[in-house]
């Protein structure tokens, strides 16, 4: 027996530094050879990145940079379960004959084949900063106060200017800034101590852009892959809708290809924002789909909030807190809780609404949640079941505007509900102008075609704000179909239960209510933008909108909630106001604009075009004016 043990003990001896130096040798095989880890550095990549394509799908007609098979993209699961399923992820929508069909059909074509990525090791990249020291100027949430156009050398202003005109904002400075940069935690202190599930559902985070900055590009994907845990995130998805920049083409299909979590799917034609969202999706494989900007930054802990709202209720959709970087030193700007999202009825725009409101009062839901009539539609996330049930996006809703009420409406009018998590945080570049453009007025149309089927006899309030200039909004059956089928209730419903809010933006007892033309000029009564300046004339567009004007029953005389008075008891002039005052009365027979508390009329300046003024009234043709009388409106 003794002896038995001492072979045991020597044979165990032998053993152990044997199996030792078998797993070391191993792992040095591997790394010569080029095998990926789980999350490999760059150096360790290369084999496997060799072997990447640019693939175009047929069934779907989309392009997007793939992994190929064999290469790890997680730390966990199988490849072949974590790539996207391009085949079975399409989203449904109902067909006139109640068949189904792919969600864009054929609305984008894209030649077949493969992208030749051969000759990438030829490729640079545009100058950029991966990192600083942790305490240099830049690395940090307070960007670069310095870089204005003003302070710069003037041989550096030019570059500036074209920059800024590129991108409405400041380009310049960061490209000063690193694309991985320091970012404090910002979420309240509650819910920094919070505790999420531990298992939560997959993401897939879908990025749109077309010429986006090099560098803001970049750092709103890092910000992605440096702060999400690598369970939760399974891919990113960047939709180059059909830029023109050579820096969005093989630089970035060279720099990406070392990320295997991050692809690149390419139109090979403008489809605008809506389409090109729905590209994405398609050639995305999470349970959850989170859509977010190409400028903007995720601070720590973003994702697990929005996820597990979405594990408790899949037809809920939940929004980050959505705070502001600076369109002119990019410094990170966070508040502590976020409002709510509103609507601009006479536009269908969001507006951010007040945090008192009925549904949030009405409506209990989870801590450091909130209840939300509408949302931004920049940064949200959905899950892929709910966002198919709802038929996805109207894919015929062209370029930008509008989506975001659409989602809005239905997902509360068909069972689901929209909420604003405090606890996650992601910043946005909010910019003064877009500077993409696209031919045509495409936004107008898109709002058209939201009314129409999700507004019921609100409707009116909005198309009679355009004149009912409906113009081409394309074929709605579809989606009126899916509405009923959905059995999703009125907008009544929504007002009364979720936005009474609203009513208040409705403008009734009006008498006249349209454009106020000046019968000399034939220029039409503006409210323009500074409502400090007043109203003033300007050629008529027939677009309503700042040239759409309500003159009430109790003689207050407004547009877009902004009411008309005299400036003040000095001047001869006009001017807004948000606090109805001063009263208005229309003449319809001597066509004078009469101010009522003064008893003058209002008047164009002799020798100046633009300008109105209170002068005696008079048979004057200069204080002639035409105001429409207001049509019925069947819901008032």
């Amino acid at each position: 027996m003794r002896w038995t043990r001492f072979r045991v003990v020597r044979l165990v001896t032998l053993l152990v530094p044997a199996v030792w130096f078998l797993y070391v040798l191993q792992v040095f095989l591997a790394k010569d050879a080029g095998l990926p880890d789980d999350d490999p550095p760059a150096a360790r990549r290369q084999q496997a990145v060799d072997s990447m394509a640019v693939v175009r799908h047929p069934a779907y007609n989309i392009s997007a940079t793939m992994v190929p098979e064999g290469q790890a993209l997680g730390s966990h699961g199988n490849v072949d379960a974590q790539k996207p399923q391009l085949q079975n992820s399409g989203v449904k929508i109902p067909d006139k004959d109640n068949g189904n069909h792919g969600l864009l059909g054929n609305v984008l074509k894209f030649p077949e084949g493969k992208s030749d990525l051969s000759d990438l090791a030829n490729i640079t990249y545009p100058p950029f900063i991966e990192r600083l020291p942790p305490n240099a100027e830049g690395q940090g949430p307070k960007g670069l106060q310095q870089i204005r156009e003003e302070w710069l050398p003037a041989d550096k202003r030019q570059e500036f200017q074209a920059k800024w005109k590129a991108n409405s904002f400041n380009q310049y400075a960061s490209d000063l800034i690193p694309v991985h940069r320091d970012l404090p935690d910002v979420r309240p202190a509650q819910c920094q101590s919070k505790k999420y599930p531990t298992v939560l559902p997959r993401m897939s985070v879908i990025i749109i852009f077309h010429n986006e900055a090099w560098s803001v590009l970049l750092r709103s994907v890092h910000s992605i892959l440096d702060r999400t845990q690598p369970d939760q995130l399974l891919e990113v998805i960047l939709v180059d809708d059909f830029s023109d920049m050579e820096h969005l083409k093989k630089p970035l299909d060279k720099y990406f290809r070392d990320y295997p979590k991050v692809k690149v799917v390419r139109s090979e034609e403008r489809g605008g924002l809506t389409r090109a969202r729905l590209l994405g999706c398609q050639a995305s494989g999470g349970e959850v789909l989170v859509f977010l900007d190409s400028h903007i930054e995720c601070t720590k802990g973003w994702a697990e909030p929005l996820l597990a709202v979405i594990a408790a209720d899949y037809k809920a959709v939940p929004f980050p807190a959505i705070d502001m970087i600076s369109a002119m030193s990019l410094a990170y700007g966070a508040h502590g809780t976020s409002p709510v999202g509103g609507l601009a009825l006479q536009t269908l725009t969001f507006i951010w609404a007040s945090s008192d409101m009925h549904v949030i009062r009405t409506r209990p839901t989870a801590p450091d949640t909130k209840p939300s009539p509408t949302m931004p539609g920049g940064l949200f996330a959905i899950s892929r079941r709910w966002f198919e049930e709802l038929g996805g996006y109207d894919p015929d809703l062209k370029y930008w505007g509008g989506e975001n009420m659409e989602l809005s409406f239905k997902t509360w009018m068909c069972g689901g509900s929209l909420v604003v998590v405090d606890c996650s945080h992601i910043g946005h570049i909010f910019r003064s102008t877009n500077p993409i453009t696209w031919s045509g007025s495409v936004g107008a149309a898109n709002y058209v075609r939201v009314a129409l089927v999700w507004m019921d006899e609100y409707k009116h309030h909005y198309l009679e704000r355009i004149n009912y200039n409906l113009g081409d909004y394309g074929d709605i059956t579809d989606r009126v179909l899916l509405r009923k089928r959905l059995k999703c209730h009125s907008f009544d419903w929504y007002v009364d239960n979720i936005y009474p809010e609203l009513r208040a933006q409705i403008v009734q007892n009006a008498t006249y209510a349209g454009y106020v033309k000046h019968d000399v000029s034939g220029q039409c009564l503006d409210k323009m933008r500074n409502d400090q300046a007043g109203p003033q004339l300007f050629p008529c567009h027939n677009q309503g909108a700042n040239q759409f004007w309500y003159l009430k029953d109790d003689r207050y005389l407004l547009c877009d909630s902004m009411f008309v008075r005299k400036k003040d008891s000095t001047s001869d002039g006009v001017s807004m106001h948000s606090v109805a005052s001063d009263l208005w009365r229309y003449e319809e027979n001597t066509k004078r604009l009469r101010h009522v508390t003064s008893d003058l009329c209002l008047q164009k300046k002799a020798n100046e075009p633009q300008r109105l003024v209170l002068r005696t009234c008079s048979t004057s043709d200069l204080q002639r004016w035409t105001f429409q009388r207001r049509q019925p409106l069947t819901f008032l």
